[in-house]
């Protein structure tokens, strides 16, 4: 590991009780001209921080991951100055060299704050899953920093196995059928494994009648898969059409032509709302995305295509309208969304979002559901996952796999913004007989999920797999629904004002984050979008009640 320049200069003085204090000291960073003050211990922090003590967190070895306050004091205004900026808290935080060990990788923005994501990385390969969040306020004061910084890595740089090799053990256990692709070497260490140099390979097919999408870590010493993660998270002019529920909906549609000058010009519809970017595909033939929809008449006699359109345009004017965001990505991305889509020869009783695909999919249902492009918050809860992918992207297994699952349900219930006291998911798009909804944020038990950490119905997230729902993700997820929920019961009635908190937590976490994480995520996003010390006290109350704690 190539070592920074800086030299630690620590001014040791002795207070009046005798006690030995160490001060804060100035540290000149690399690559940077401009000098940083190091604070080595929580009460220093005092200084940039009006006086105040901030809230922090640590991890199971009593090593500080997250600051909920200011660390530094200098401002951030790019992401040159976020990487400057760790030099304040090295020591505090138990980092070696920030410069030499982070890349920028990814910069967003809400109405309130700037959030920079910074990757680890071991000798310039990325080490998978290993970060820190530079969290700042609109004039580049830091708000915040936390990640999951790996210490002490000790692995070989130079695979023995090429990618190509590395293609062909991910053919031997996913099969020959199985497509591969985004080849990249990485050093993996998530799930308690062992540091170890690793391809990661997209792969995809179709096992069992059941699509599927997945990072596999191959070990790029002995070809061995050493772990997998899935990719995939379930679940101009205008027409006027009804939609699943009868009702008569006006949306936006393409109005083109067909043809030639040798065949005749005829005018035709797609299913194409030019102004938010949003297309419907057909994908009844069981790929994707399938065929652009089409009318010659535009009057749409296909419901599930009309509530597809209608809540996907719904959903993406309440995070413009309401959160300042542009489509999933904050930059006008195109919404592709494919419906009728089946798995074998089978309807499908799911919904999911495919962040390698950049796309969405609706099945028509089969044994328990009605088309699932028939209910807002169905339709609202996949779009989020998408947002999440562009945010906090949080991996699709054990604790942030739930906070992924659990995020997608609160947004969704709260782009539906009804008057639903139970806060139900999907409960406009069940079969006779197949149940009131698909989960309940109000009584998790009652769909068999748990509302407390350990309490009944609670997953172990040891050794996540497609086998045990990669550690209970859509079973733990219900813990933070019900601490959602109680945020609400408790007096946090204004549901914008709920989204605007969770939505602007996701600028703060990393993407292993866990429950504890998401605490301090949620907290220090409350203090960013002002909320009160009365409505502070909700949201800790209801962690609290659900067993989330520091």
């Amino acid at each position: 590991m190539k070592k920074s320049k800086a030299k630690l200069l620590a001014l040791i003085t002795l207070s009046l009780s005798g006690m030995v204090v160490l001060e804060p000291t100035a540290v000149k960073a690399a690559n940077s001209n401009e000098a940083v003050t190091e604070y080595t211990d929580v009460a220093s922090l005092q200084e940039v921080n009006d006086g105040q003590t901030p809230e922090v967190y640590e991890d199971d070895n009593n090593k500080v991951k997250f600051i909920d306050g200011s660390y530094t004091d200098i401002q951030v205004k790019n992401g040159d100055d976020a990487l400057t900026s760790l030099n304040s808290v090295k020591s505090l935080m138990n980092l070696d060299y920030p410069e030499d060990e982070f890349e920028v990788k990814d910069v967003n923005t809400s109405k309130y704050l700037t959030s920079y994501k910074l990757q680890q990385v071991y000798n310039s390969i990325p080490v998978y899953g290993r970060e820190m969040v530079v969290v700042t306020d609109k004039e580049g004061n830091t708000t915040s920093v936390g990640g999951n910084y790996l210490k002490d890595i000790n692995v070989p740089t130079s695979p023995l196995l090429n990618s190509e090799t590395a293609l062909a053990s991910v053919k031997e256990k996913y099969g020959t059928d199985s497509t591969v692709s985004n080849e990249e070497l990485v050093v993996y260490s998530l799930n308690e494994k062992t540091p170890t140099l690793c391809w990661k390979v997209e792969v995809s097919g179709v096992k069992e009648d059941k699509a599927y999408t997945v990072n596999a870590f191959v070990n790029a010493l002995n070809g061995t898969v050493v772990d997998e993660i899935s990719l995939l998270t379930k679940a101009a002019a205008t027409a006027t059409a009804k939609d699943l529920s009868g009702k008569s909906r006006t949306f936006n549609v393409y109005q083109g032509t067909t043809g030639n000058w040798w065949t005749g010009r005829k005018n035709t519809y797609q299913l194409y709302d030019t102004v938010r970017k949003i297309k419907i595909y057909d994908a009844s033939n069981g790929r994707i995305p399938g065929t652009l929809m089409t009318d010659s008449t535009n009057t749409w006699n296909d419901p599930a295509a009309v509530s597809a359109m209608v809540n996907i345009a719904s959903t993406y004017d309440y995070y413009l309208n309401v959160l300042g965001r542009k489509s999933y990505d904050n930059r006008g991305a195109e919404i592709v969304a494919s419906i009728h889509y089946k798995e074998g020869r089978t309807g499908y009783d799911n919904a999911f979002w495919s962040s390698s695909d950049n796309q969405f999919v609706f099945g028509d249902g089969y044994q328990y559901f009605t088309p699932l492009t028939g209910a807002l918050d169905v339709t609202a809860h996949e779009l989020t996952h998408a947002v999440i992918d562009r945010t906090a992207n949080l991996q699709y297994q054990g604790e942030s796999g739930a906070l992924n699952e659990a995020y997608a349900d609160i947004m969704g219930n709260l782009v539906e913004g009804d008057n639903d006291s139970k806060w139900l998911i999907g409960e406009d798009i069940m079969k006779p007989g197949a149940g009131a909804a698909l989960r309940s944020m109000s009584k998790p038990e009652d769909f068999s999920q748990p509302s407390v950490v350990g309490g009944q119905y609670y997953a172990s997230t040891r050794n996540p797999s497609s086998y045990n729902d990669y550690g209970g993700v859509h079973t733990n997820s219900g813990i933070l629904n019900h601490a959602a929920y109680l945020m609400w019961k408790n007096g946090l009635t204004d549901k914008s004002k709920l989204a605007e908190l969770f939505y602007n937590s996701l600028f703060i976490m990393n993407s292993t984050s866990n429950f504890s994480d998401c605490r301090a995520a949620v907290l220090s996003a409350a203090k960013n979008i002002n909320m009160t010390s009365s409505e502070i006290s909700i949201i800790k109350s209801a962690f609290d009640s659900v067993g989330i704690t520091k």
